[in-house]
């Protein structure tokens, strides 16, 4: 944003409203010092395995029904426990939700979010592929839409 304030030789003001003005990520917007943010959310997401020192895939959930949303979202994390028991490969896998998506309800339509993090991209691409057969083969929920996103951006 402080890119585009102001015109040419004109110099523009930029206003950031937050609840939390001493967070890193602020003062180093405000200073203009790229490098200091870098540094210290690369450190974060190391420490906390996100990306990209981690993968992470989204399971998003909706349906206009909110029990056909929710019992879904049960489901599918049950699923994801279980493949998390039984594969060696997966031992790593850590399963976060099913949770109230940032919107939780959007046009009428409840939206749920499960997260599932592992260093190696290929095992995600396994657990999607699982859950996509178990979509196939399973019609509880008729009302309830799954998608999948990899390394979301608005986690």
């Amino acid at each position: 944003a402080a890119g585009r304030a102001g015109r040419g030789d004109i110099p523009g003001d930029v206003v950031i409203q937050t609840y939390q003005p001493d967070n890193y990520s602020i003062e180093t917007a405000a200073a203009q010092d790229y490098d200091s943010f870098y540094k210290k959310e690369s450190a974060y997401r190391r420490l906390m395995s996100y990306p990209p020192f981690s993968h992470l895939l989204s399971v998003q959930i909706s349906s206009t029904d909110m029990a056909q949303a929710d019992g879904r979202a049960a489901q599918l994390r049950e699923l994801l426990d279980g493949i998390k028991s039984s594969e060696a490969g997966l031992l790593k896998l850590s399963v976060l939700g099913p949770n109230p998506a940032a919107i939780g309800k959007l046009r009428d339509v409840y939206r749920r979010v499960i997260y599932a993090r592992h260093r190696d991209y290929d095992k995600l691409i396994f657990i999607k592929d699982e859950i996509e057969r178990f979509l196939l083969s399973d019609s509880r929920y008729p009302a309830a839409h799954t998608g999948f996103d990899f390394d979301p951006m608005d986690f």
